[in-house]
């Protein structure tokens, strides 16, 4: 009857290990950002790319958050960590894009 298809388990997989990476690397850029004192309620938005061998590249500022200061250490904070595991390879296309927000507190 209604033949339900039952979720492809190795898709299930993939799917939660591209989520892991994305994690991992927002993570690891924002270990590395120097917040700048400012007011509350600022956000910037840099995309950049992941190559396949894990190098950062293309970094844009997407949106500014009126504050030169504080889109200045996002942009920053991208570009200093040069480099992030390299993504998994079923993903290396769909990641070669982040869009990443900073915002202040």
């Amino acid at each position: 009857m209604g033949g339900q298809r039952k979720p492809d388990p190795g898709a299930v997989h993939r799917v939660a290990e591209t989520l892991a990476y994305q994690q991992q690397v927002v993570e690891a850029i924002r270990r590395g950002w120097e917040r700048p004192i400012g007011p509350p309620g600022r956000i910037a938005v840099v995309m950049f790319g992941v190559a396949p061998d894990g190098r950062i590249g293309n970094i844009q500022l997407m949106q500014s958050s009126g504050d030169d200061a504080f889109d200045t250490s996002a942009l920053r904070a991208v570009e200093r960590q040069q480099r992030v595991p390299p993504p998994p390879a079923h993903a290396a296309v769909e990641l070669n894009r982040f869009e990443m927000y900073f915002g202040s507190d």
